[in-house]
């Protein structure tokens, strides 16, 4: 008898594994996807008449309806995605120092290296305008405290800010529900 028990809960474990894997699976299609319009949409910029850094040469329809279509979805799906994952990390995570380290190493961490070593240096040897008025440490000033122009980077910095007292208020829940 004590066989059978064990047979039928291994086998609702593996019933609850493979549930998890086909959801895991979507997550990781939806992902991709998104990278992928998030890479299409920005190299099609530059044609579509809506890259407000330089002024395009040459403009095609075609690519200022289909980055406008990208720039419908890509966004709220991005961050829709980002909060429902975030959702289960609270509950397997109920540390509150621990969760904001993991985010300022993955979050904040990326877009000071990337600003400061990649971001900055580019945009000064290119002069783009907008930048060009400034010294190297001042503009890493801008970008890095006050937030200025993060460029590409802001899906980064939005994403802590979010967190984090996200994290403080679904941690309370969890305690009073709990």
């Amino acid at each position: 008898m004590s066989n059978f028990l064990f047979c039928i809960k291994y086998s609702f474990v593996i019933m609850e594994w493979v549930e998890h894997m086909k959801k895991e699976s979507k997550l990781i299609n939806l992902r991709a996807f998104l990278i992928l319009s998030v890479v299409m949409g920005h190299s099609i910029i530059l044609y579509s008449g809506s890259w407000d850094v330089y002024e395009s040469l040459y403009e095609v329809k075609f690519f200022e309806i289909l980055k406008k279509i990208i720039g419908f979805y890509q966004m709220p799906i991005f961050f829709s995605l980002s909060g429902y994952l975030f959702y289960y990390t609270c509950l397997k995570n109920k540390n509150f120092f621990p969760f904001v380290w993991d985010k300022i190493k993955r979050l904040i961490i990326p877009f000071i290296c990337i600003t400061a070593l990649w971001i900055t240096p580019v945009k000064m040897l290119l002069d783009v305008p907008s930048h060009s008025k400034y010294t190297f440490f001042e503009y890493l000033y801008r970008n890095i405290i006050l937030l200025k122009s993060t460029g590409h980077l802001w899906f980064l910095v939005s994403l802590f800010i979010i967190f984090v007292p996200q994290n403080i208020i679904i941690l309370a829940i969890l305690v009073f529900i709990l």
